[in-house]
């Protein structure tokens, strides 16, 4: 059995209860398929949209417990589109593009 199926067959399954097997599948690096099945069910709560895609790599499970949901993610872009207007970014037919580089920065 490959990873890449190991993790298909077994992603509802718990991580910690597949660890404990590791020694049944010799062939699956088993601290990677733990942690895309890990992030896969994270994904599947808070984001169905890349948990429904195959061949998505998820980060590791810390990262995925900090990011945003899609309705929270959605949310923060009606706000910076709303602030983009009020500016009057993006009119005029150009098209505006964004991202988040913040990285969790301020807050402390």
């Amino acid at each position: 059995m490959t990873t890449s199926e190991f993790i298909l067959q077994h992603r509802l399954s718990n991580p910690r209860d597949l660890a404990f097997q590791a020694r049944r599948y010799p062939d699956v690096d088993m601290p990677y398929a733990l942690n895309q099945i890990q992030g896969w069910q994270t994904a599947r709560q808070k984001l169905p949209s890349w948990a429904s895609c195959d061949g998505v790599v998820y980060p590791p499970h810390l990262n995925m417990e900090q990011c945003s949901s899609e309705p929270t993610a959605r949310y923060k872009q009606e706000v910076a589109l709303r602030w983009l207007n009020k500016l009057g970014v993006g009119h005029g037919g150009a098209t505006t593009s964004m991202a988040d580089l913040t990285g969790g920065f301020g807050g402390h």
